[in-house]
């Protein structure tokens, strides 16, 4: 798993339509505030898939599904959707970078996340299914 943070050119729905055609998330920035949330979410999110216990059919929605401790895949959608032109780009298969940044017509720029989270973003992400 890749994380980057960009700015791209396109608007958000066709931006979201790009990511559909890759392995890839565009995240609203606030969502994610840090390293440790990404980790665990790709976790359980791996741990679902394994003991078949995932909600989602593919992996990029089942991770967002954790990532923002929601429990149905339209308002995980619906909150995390960037709201102007920079996101979190998560890559679920690194070889891709190149052609998604091409396709959103988008700039790497330095992503800042915390090492560690705090204990109420990893309480909503690992207590959203109980």
């Amino acid at each position: 798993m890749m994380t980057l943070f960009i700015e791209y050119k396109l608007d958000s729905e066709a931006a979201l339509k790009v990511c559909d055609c890759f392995n890839a998330l565009l995240i609203e920035p606030s969502i994610v505030q840090s390293k440790e949330e990404l980790n665990l979410a790709e976790f359980l999110s791996k741990r679902s898939f394994e003991k078949k216990k995932n909600i989602a059919k593919k992996f990029k929605y089942e991770f967002l599904l954790w990532l923002t401790g929601k429990r149905d895949i339209k308002s995980a959608m619906k909150v995390s959707e960037p709201k102007n032109d920079s996101a979190v780009l998560i890559l679920f298969e690194g070889k891709d970078k190149r052609k998604m940044l091409k396709a959103l017509n988008a700039k790497e720029k330095k992503l800042d996340l915390k090492k560690e989270a705090d204990a109420l973003a990893l309480e909503r992400i690992s207590l959203s299914r109980i």
